[in-house]
């Protein structure tokens, strides 16, 4: 959860807290991370691991750009639906895409169960449950 305490704080130039579903990242920041983690512990550098992938990216993303964010209601759902049905046939490039998506999902729903633990921890105060 530290990953998300800190976007719950992320402030903009002006020093407002910005929105914390506009902070997370996209799909490419985290395959970014996972290309770097399986170059420093694989046989392929960087450089060649994104070849690959971008080679296999028109076949295997199902039209999620690397810009996508995954951080409103209905998107996560159909990436959801997209990583049950990926076509993962056990290459670098399918499972850095599986990874990738995998990671984006886990940090959605992170923040999705710290607001509703805020909003909990408000309605018990409200109601006087938890002082």
């Amino acid at each position: 959860m530290a990953d998300t305490a800190i976007a719950l704080l992320t402030k903009d130039e002006s020093g407002n807290v910005q929105n914390p579903y506009k902070v997370l990242p996209t799909l490419g920041e985290i395959e970014d991370v996972i290309i770097e983690r399986l170059a420093k512990d694989g046989e392929l550098t960087n450089d060649q691991l994104t070849q690959l992938i971008g080679s296999s990216q028109d076949e295997d993303d199902g039209g999620f750009e690397e810009d996508t964010k995954i951080n409103n209601g209905g998107l996560p759902l159909v990436v959801y639906r997209y990583l049950q049905t990926f076509p993962h046939d056990g290459t670098t490039a399918g499972g850095v895409r599986v990874e990738t998506i995998r990671e984006a999902l886990l940090r959605y729903c992170e923040l999705d169960t710290m607001a509703m633990v805020l909003i909990w921890e408000y309605f018990t105060h409200e109601c006087g449950i938890i002082s």
